[in-house]
Parts: structure tokens; sequence; C-alpha cells
């Protein structure tokens, strides 16, 4: 079994604890977060943003190159479905969910 990763996120202060490999999204859920993600997890919605502030998550996909999102995405802005943490992360949450 591999050893947890901490991932804190921002500007909420939680931080929780993930295998790697454990995409973004299902660890802001993890940790009681809400995020936008109409599509539930499958990279086409684009609503899931997400800043990495420190760590490394894995590579930008070209799945996240041809997604219409609210965000400028690119190497530190992600969508937290395609983003897998590999690293101890600090992320910020870019648009919360109101409900």
């Amino acid at each position: 079994m591999s050893p947890l990763i901490p991932v804190r996120f921002e500007p909420q202060g939680i931080t929780v604890m993930v295998s790697p490999g454990v995409d973004l999204l299902e660890a802001a859920r993890r940790a009681g977060i809400r995020m936008d993600s109409v599509c539930n997890g499958q990279g086409i919605c684009g609503e899931c943003c997400i800043e990495i502030i420190e760590g490394v998550v894995s590579p930008f996909t070209l799945d996240e190159e041809e997604v219409d999102s609210s965000c400028e995405l690119g190497q530190n802005l992600r969508l937290a479905c395609r983003a897998r943490v590999l690293s101890a992360a600090r992320v910020r949450v870019v648009n919360p969910s109101a409900s």
C-alpha cells in the first residue's frame, strides 16, 4: 500500500490525506469541499478549476486543452478532475460551489 499524501485546500485551510494518483476533485470531495462539476468529473464541463500553488500533479492533458473552461487552463491552473496528486500539494479552489 502506498503512503498517503497530504493535499491542503486554500482558502479553506483544510488538509486531506489521499493515495497517490487520486484526482483533486475526489480529494476535494473527501475534504468536504464542494466544487462545481456538472459533468461529475468527466473532464468536459470545465467548471472544476483549481490552482496548483505547491506540489506535483500529473501533466497537463490534451483533454484539458479541448475543454471550454471559465479559467485559463495551463501549467498552474488545471481541471481538478484531471490533475492527479503525485506529491504533497497545496491548491486553491478557483470556482467553489455556491450550493
